[in-house]
């Protein structure tokens, strides 16, 4: 673990990550607010960096002071049945985000109020969810006639919207991150196709460049910070900002997984 030079590629471990890593599944993250690491994946930090939340859902949800360490609400969990645990996806101002696993079509999507700490279910729609805008959250759906329909839900209503229905493809697609008024839709496991799609059904190709084609994006392992999309690839570094379309950053193989936002070195 440690800190990447961009556009330099020099990589400089960093000891002060002994003793931060997560006892329960070994993520650890780079919170900025304290300038310091967290035993948590990067999605469960609070926008501010004040807080997060602890990897283990398994018994309470615990809201942990980033500073202190100690735990500032324990959310039961309020199972409808033996679904294993709550994954964060997004902790934003007014709402943390959770899904579960343990079914087939994953069992919908959750969310814990900021203000009051109460746990609900927005929806129980089996799509796979993927990107949080605002009171939006994108997610992917497969269906018998095909793959390639993207559904969002308004978390405040529960109202699932079917953006773009299905159409025949021979590969799966799975949404990278939020992209201009829409979100980047890329073929995962390897970077053949590339599309922003938009809140009305519209998309729009994304042109890939010889650098990055038909590479491994390392998905999930990619990071919003802003309105640019990283990724930890088989090539080195990758970018996507919507002005500019992809662009390799860093050619190094041997990036595993992005662990904060850029900062100035």
């Amino acid at each position: 673990m440690g800190w990447l030079d961009v556009p330099g590629g020099t990589f400089k471990p960093d000891p002060t990550v002994v003793g931060h890593f997560s006892a329960h599944d070994g993520s650890i993250a780079w919170d900025p607010a304290i300038a310091g690491w967290v035993p948590i994946h990067p999605q469960y930090l609070s926008p501010d960096g004040t807080r997060y939340v602890a990897t283990d859902t398994s018994v309470t949800i615990d809201i942990v002071d980033a500073r202190s360490g100690s735990t500032i609400a324990a959310i039961p969990p309020k199972y409808k049945s033996d679904l294993g645990v709550f994954f964060v996806l997004r902790y934003t101002p007014a709402a943390i985000f959770l899904v579960q696993f343990g079914k087939n079509p994953p069992p919908g999507l959750w969310k814990i109020d900021t203000s009051s700490w109460a746990l609900s279910q927005v929806t129980s729609e089996g799509a796979t969810w993927y990107a949080v805008d605002g009171s939006t959250v994108w997610g992917t759906r497969v269906g018998a006639a095909g793959y390639g329909r993207i559904v969002r839900v308004d978390t405040s209503t529960g109202v699932v919207q079917e953006v773009r229905p299905p159409y025949e493809i021979q590969f799966d697609q799975a949404i990278a991150g939020l992209a201009a008024s829409g979100v980047l839709v890329v073929s995962p496991s390897s970077l053949q196709s590339a599309e922003v799609v938009n809140s009305d059904g519209a998309s729009q190709a994304v042109a890939i460049p010889p650098t990055i084609a038909g590479s491994d994006l390392g998905f999930p392992f990619q990071f919003q910070d802003g309105p640019v999309i990283l990724f930890a690839s088989n090539v080195g570094l990758v970018a996507y900002d919507p002005n500019h379309g992809f662009q390799l950053l860093v050619t190094r193989p041997d990036l595993f997984q992005i662990l904060g936002p850029c900062a100035k070195a």
